[in-house]
C-alpha cells in the first residue's frame, strides 16, 4: 500500500502546533529519514499515522489531510480539531532542541538536513505524518 509522508516542525507542545513549513516526502525518502533518524536515536523523527492525531469522535480526518497541504500552522486546540492522547504523548516524547541537534551529524550530506539543523535550532521537535493513500481508516487507537 501507497502512503504519503509529510516531515512537519512541532514548532509547540501545548497547545500542539505543526509548523507552517511542512515537506511532502515519497516513501522511498521517508524510509530513508527513519532508518537514519532511528540510528541516530530513537525518539529522534517518529513517525504517526495522522488518523491518530485527532480525537476519533471528530469525523474530520480527511480534512486534516487536507490542511497540511496548505500554508500556516495547524493548532490541534479544539478549533477544529482536538488532539489525541496518542498525539500529545507521540509529540512529548520527539526529541528537539539541543538534545536534536547534537545528533544532527547523522545527516551531514542529506537533502533535509540543513532544514533538520534549523528546526532544532529553533527549538523544534521533527515528527513524520503518515497517511494511507487510497483507504480512510476510521479508527484511531493508540498501539
Amino acid at each position: 500500500m501507497t502512503a504519503r509522508y509529510w516531515l512537519v516542525p512541532v514548532t509547540r507542545l501545548t497547545p500542539l502546533t505543526l509548523g507552517e513549513e511542512r515537506i511532502r516526502l515519497d516513501q522511498t525518502a521517508a524510509e530513508r529519514l527513519i532508518w537514519i533518524a532511528r540510528r541516530a536515536h530513537p525518539r529522534l523523527i517518529l513517525p504517526m499515522k495522522i488518523t491518530r492525531m485527532i480525537q476519533q469522535e471528530q469525523d474530520t480526518c480527511g480534512m486534516f489531510r487536507q490542511r497540511l497541504e496548505v500554508d500556516g500552522p495547524i493548532v490541534l486546540n479544539g478549533k477544529p480539531w482536538s488532539l489525541s492522547g496518542c498525539a500529545c504523548r507521540w509529540a512529548e516524547s520527539l526529541l528537539g532542541g539541543e538534545d536534536a541537534l547534537a545528533l544532527a551529524r547523522h545527516f551531514d550530506g542529506h537533502a533535509l538536513g540543513t532544514t533538520l539543523v534549523r528546526w532544532w535550532s529553533q527549538g523544534f521537535r521533527t515528527g513524520l505524518l503518515v497517511e494511507p493513500e487510497g483507504k480512510r481508516v476510521s479508527e484511531n487507537r493508540c498501539s
